[in-house]
């Protein structure tokens, strides 16, 4: 691409295209932006005349990104995103902090809440969003620079080599049931005793699933099959209070809080790894003011020194 070309994609023709991949649709991307359909039309087929690449295939209903156009919406979304947080801090000034800070929490992140409220209460100026998915799938957006951080179990994020892994505290696990469950009244349930059980897994918990289903194969148990499936956590407090089946759980707390008034925890029958409660950030980003000072809020709420270490 020539150097004319690309200094016709600007940054309002990326927020125009970034917005069409959106909405999937060029009539409903004019409406947001307040722009009519040909305008946003012709902006598209400028960048893609840039290019030398079609980014969206025409579909009977709607339109869906190209490999390219996939390509071209991430970088441009990081552009945007830098520009956005260089504009916010230049704008604040030096004794005011702003921008926007960009989480990806995994299952074990949830434990680290508590960090971003009180992240969130010195910084109000701070713009904050947080995606809630699996490790595999928030690492590489990670590295990609869609996202600033995730935090997660030190398990999972230590696999990636190309993110620098920060320890904060340890997590401890147990196997919650429901108080009178058939499991308390043994003195010393064994692993094998447990595992009989129907077993209840968040969504997408890629340290703990695979865990918990080398036991499974230890003890030559049919393959690990979770009963039941869910994110809610209201859902998952009445299937153990409703049924036999019990839920793995790691807390950076040793008596789990609430949660260890609230139902029996088995402790030692399950054999698993050490995890512990940490956070990833990809070393070639540059950290902003406000990733530096969340980091220090997550080291001072968690009570962790961090001790950053390659991946």
């Amino acid at each position: 691409m020539t150097s004319a070309s690309a200094a016709a994609i600007d940054l309002r023709r990326m927020r125009t295209v970034v917005e069409v991949a959106r909405a999937q649709a060029i009539t409903t991307a004019a409406q947001t932006l307040g722009l009519t359909q040909s305008a946003v039309s012709r902006t598209v087929a400028e960048v893609e005349g840039a290019l030398g690449q079609r980014l969206f295939d025409r579909l009977p209903r709607g339109i869906e990104l190209t490999e390219a156009g996939r390509l071209f919406v991430a970088r441009a979304k990081r552009v945007l995103a830098d520009v956005d947080d260089l504009v916010s801090e230049i704008s604040a000034g030096p004794n005011r902090v702003s921008g926007r800070l960009r989480l990806g929490v995994a299952a074990t992140g949830t434990h680290a809440m508590g960090a971003l409220l009180a992240f969130a209460r010195r910084h109000p100026e701070v713009a904050i969003e947080t995606v809630h998915a699996s490790d595999q799938s928030l690492c590489p957006r990670l590295l990609h620079g869609e996202i600033d951080l995730v935090i997660g179990s030190s398990s999972y994020l230590g696999r990636w080599r190309d993110l620098e892994l920060v320890t904060l505290t340890p997590l401890y696990f147990a196997c919650m049931v429901r108080r009178d469950h058939p499991l308390t009244a043994l003195p010393r349930p064994s692993e094998r005793d447990v595992l009989a059980y129907p077993l209840i897994l968040p969504e997408s918990v890629e340290p703990t699933y695979s865990d918990i289903a080398q036991r499974y194969a230890r003890h030559a148990l049919p393959r690990l099959r979770p009963h039941y499936i869910t994110n809610n956590i209201e859902l998952i407090r009445a299937l153990l209070n409703a049924t036999d089946a019990f839920l793995p759980m790691m807390h950076p707390d040793p008596g789990f809080g609430c949660l260890g008034e609230e139902f029996a925890l088995l402790r030692d029958a399950v054999q698993m790894p050490p995890h512990h409660l940490s956070y990833a950030r990809a070393p070639h980003r540059p950290r902003t003011q406000v990733i530096e000072l969340f980091e220090h809020v997550l080291v001072e709420v968690l009570g962790a020194r961090p001790a950053a270490a390659a991946g």
